[in-house]
């Protein structure tokens, strides 16, 4: 299965799991005039403090935001000094991360899903994708 490009849609399948070489293979594709890409690697997280941090400064979250999923929640569902007309966070390397934080990735999902639920209310489209960068993961998927 290929990754769409068409991110343009607020649709309940928000979250993505794409091999990096389905990402690499569509960037010839371009991003939707309006739309908000932020991207940032994975690689050696290993606490939510951690994982937050990276989350804030590739979202640009100002400076009130503190790395815990009560402040992840609240400028999820804000982004005013980001405005677009659709939102894509790639999470690069996301294999070990997986892995090996389990827990602190099913919050994740918890937060994401909670504001693709307000955003898709505004008909915002609001995806999460995971690159799964291992050459293993592109091999596990047949």
């Amino acid at each position: 299965m290929k990754l769409r490009s068409d991110f343009s849609h607020s649709t309940w399948a928000c979250i993505h799991f794409v091999p990096w070489q389905d990402l690499a293979e569509n960037q010839e594709t371009p991003l939707k005039p309006g739309f908000c890409l932020c991207e940032t690697r994975l690689d050696s997280v290993e606490s939510e403090v951690e994982l937050l941090s990276r989350i804030a400064t590739a979202m640009s979250f100002p400076s009130y935001f503190r790395p815990n999923w009560n402040s992840l929640d609240e400028c999820l569902a804000d982004l005013e000094w980001l405005p677009a007309d659709g939102y894509i966070l790639v999470l690069h390397n996301a294999d070990a991360f997986w892995r090996n934080n389990l827990q602190i990735a099913g919050l994740l999902l918890e937060c994401w899903l909670t504001a693709a639920e307000l955003w898709g209310k505004e008909d915002v489209p609001f995806h999460l994708v995971f690159a799964l960068e291992s050459k293993r993961s592109h091999e596990d998927r047949g």
